[in-house]
């Protein structure tokens, strides 16, 4: 995984950078390298990685044994915009039995 692997939205979107937030898309990210063993964006330059992390949606390999749940932390980790994004509070108190 490579630096700007784990850039998260708030990085390349020009919007004001939220830590607490930006510190659940890096945990996002990391859970999903660590179930499909690539990032859940990739671009062999920044500018490549930074146009897909704007444009892209979230994508998950279709032949995983991964479990909904495990999707759906991703998702709510991987939200673009920081606002709706999951926070560590709610993560701890839904049911995301990997």
């Amino acid at each position: 995984m490579d630096r700007y692997s784990y850039l998260n939205y708030t990085n390349f979107s020009g919007k004001v950078f939220h830590g607490k937030p930006a510190d659940i898309w890096a945990a996002g990210g990391t859970l999903y390298y660590f179930l499909y063993g690539r990032p859940p964006f990739y671009g062999l330059s920044a500018e490549e990685l930074k146009r897909k992390v704007i444009n892209d949606e979230l994508t998950f390999p279709q032949d995983s044994e991964v479990s909904e749940k495990a999707k759906n932390l991703i998702s709510a980790c991987l939200t673009k915009d920081p606002e709706k994004r999951i926070t560590l509070q709610e993560i701890m108190v839904r049911s995301y039995c990997l």
